[in-house]
């Protein structure tokens, strides 16, 4: 509660700028099904729980909560690289494209969010101290 006020009056304040596929809060990849956000969303869940408690009993539902995240994960990854597989065999016009689009797309990295803000007078403020420093205003 109280980091959620201190997050909106900064954002009344500074603003705020998101760059990329962050920007609605999903991933934009095939393998990021209802399945593997149930299974992470549970791991999460089982680490607060840990912290909060500390019993090897929560520890031994984080590991398992953990090993289960991580089998959804592969699992989803391998399925939706034998679906791209697939629709590279069955649509051999349109292959190339879809073959060198992905290669473009790997090449590129992670998109990722920019931390910044304006200042007092609407200049962007990119580095670390710049955007701490306003913040301390």
């Amino acid at each position: 509660m109280f980091r959620a006020s201190i997050v909106e009056a900064a954002d009344r304040c500074c603003g705020r700028k998101v760059v990329d596929a962050c920007r609605g809060g999903n991933a934009r990849t095939r393998w990021w099904t209802p399945v593997v956000r149930d299974a992470v969303r549970l791991k999460k869940e089982s680490y607060q729980a840990l912290l909060a408690c500390g019993t090897p009993e929560a520890a031994d539902r984080y590991w398992q909560a953990k090993w289960s995240a991580a089998t959804a994960v592969a699992e989803a990854k391998t399925q939706a690289w034998e679906e791209f597989g697939e629709a590279m065999e069955n649509d051999f016009r349109m292959a190339l494209k879809r073959f060198w689009t992905t290669i473009r797309r790997l090449r590129k990295g992670k998109p990722c969010t920019v931390n910044t803000v304006y200042s007092g007078d609407s200049v962007l403020l990119t580095s670390t101290r710049d955007v701490v420093d306003r913040w301390k205003e």
